[in-house]
């Protein structure tokens, strides 16, 4: 399952289907840590380089993260 699949079933409770043994993972950073190092590469000489934390999830650690259910 996609990860934003995973997001939008987490938060609205619906139950996760996760293929294969939940292994690939992914990284995770803030959208304005990716605008700001894009903005760097435009006014420098660099090479586009990879944005990211370093920290990596596998799905079946993201889907462990599920909320537990409320009582009504």
């Amino acid at each position: 399952m996609q990860s934003s699949k995973l997001d939008c079933h987490v938060l609205s409770g619906n139950d996760i289907t996760l293929y294969g043994d939940g292994s690939p993972i992914r990284s995770f950073c803030y959208v304005s840590d990716v605008v700001d190092g894009l903005l760097e590469l435009r006014i420098t000489d660099l090479h586009p380089v990879i944005s990211a934390t370093g920290k990596k999830h596998p799905l079946l650690e993201l889907a462990q993260l599920r909320p537990a259910p409320r009582s009504a």
